[in-house]
């Protein structure tokens, strides 16, 4: 009989000899009796009541029992799996994080560093053309403080190229050149730009038409009221002058466009205020010649901005001025 608490619960089934052993019976007999000899019997009765059955190779080996491989393969993949859509909501809080980086960084950059305009009108031409794209300094005239150890500040001074807010229309962004500052004596006389009764030598100021206009070539003595003049300034142009001269007052600055003919400038709206300074441009970054530039009257309008952005959308490819690409304004 098999001791059920045998400690033999492996699974193993003894062969005859073995079990004749154990069970104290004569092993010297060299002839096995009839009993022994009837293995079946012997091997049903020792069957393990788990139900697992090692079978014995040819080679005397035995392998694992059937039930054990079995029972094996569910552990190997135990191990909890992350789901794909738990990977995809990680991927996508790491992707928008560093998008909100990357657009943080750029605000700041546009905010207090640099920042990108484009050219819309001809009143600076040919210093800049219609279609150029500048990269404006916002720190070079900033106002001294904390920070004057890292941004290299400085006064603006004449012939400057600066990008401001007009007085009349604040929301719009204008490049000119400053003749004067404050405290200098301003005039012309049939065009030529004196400052402190002194003549100033202007390589990059261009005369366009031979229509003479006394206001505009004649500033500020010409009489003839000019319709695009700003009814306001008009009203204020006697109180600043003193014998025949424009006295720039505290604080503000005298700015023409470098095309004298055709420029909407001081000569029109008045005084450029400090505080509406915005920067100097650097750099023209890239430049297209345009077929239909906007009037610089028309910049504020929507309508007329993408109409011109999409007459000119055909010829980009063979209107990009390489030349002027990466040019350092003067």
């Amino acid at each position: 009989m098999i001791d059920d608490h045998s400690p033999k619960l492996d699974g193993d089934i003894e062969s005859p000899a073995q079990e004749s052993v154990n069970s104290g019976s004569a092993a010297t007999d060299p002839v096995p009796n009839r009993e022994s000899t009837q293995t079946e019997p012997a091997a049903a009765a020792h069957l393990p009541r788990n139900g697992n059955v090692k079978v014995e190779e040819p080679d005397g080996t035995a392998s694992a029992p059937a039930s054990e491989d079995l029972q094996s393969v569910p552990e190997q993949f135990s191990q909890p799996q992350p789901s794909s859509a738990k990977t995809l909501r990680i991927d996508f809080t790491a992707g928008l994080q560093s998008l909100l980086v990357t657009v943080i960084i750029a605000l700041f950059i546009i905010t207090f560093i640099v920042q990108a305009f484009q050219i819309p009108s001809e009143s600076m031409e040919n210093t800049l053309l219609v279609g150029d794209y500048l990269l404006v300094d916002k720190t070079q005239y900033g106002r001294p403080g904390s920070w004057s150890w890292l941004f290299p500040y400085r006064d603006i001074h004449r012939d400057d190229v600066v990008v401001f807010h007009p007085p009349m229309k604040p929301e719009m962004y204008y490049v000119k050149r400053v003749v004067a500052v404050p405290g200098d004596h301003v005039r012309l006389q049939s065009g030529k730009l004196y400052v402190n009764e002194v003549l100033q030598e202007e390589s990059f100021a261009i005369h366009r038409t031979q229509t003479p206009d006394d206001y505009r070539d004649d500033f500020p003595n010409g009489k003839r009221f000019n319709a695009s003049i700003n009814p306001m300034w008009w009203r204020k142009l006697p109180s600043y002058v003193d014998q025949g001269e424009l006295i720039v007052p505290r604080g503000c600055y005298f700015a023409l466009g470098d095309n004298r003919d055709d420029s909407s400038d001081s000569r029109y709206w008045g005084f450029v205020p400090r505080e509406n300074v915005v920067g100097r441009p650097l750099i023209i970054y890239f430049s297209h010649a345009v077929s239909h530039p906007i009037p610089e009257s028309q910049q504020a309008g929507v309508g007329d901005k993408l109409a011109s952005l999409v007459s000119n959308l055909e010829n980009l490819a063979r209107s990009v001025r390489w030349k002027r690409a990466l040019r350092v304004i003067h």
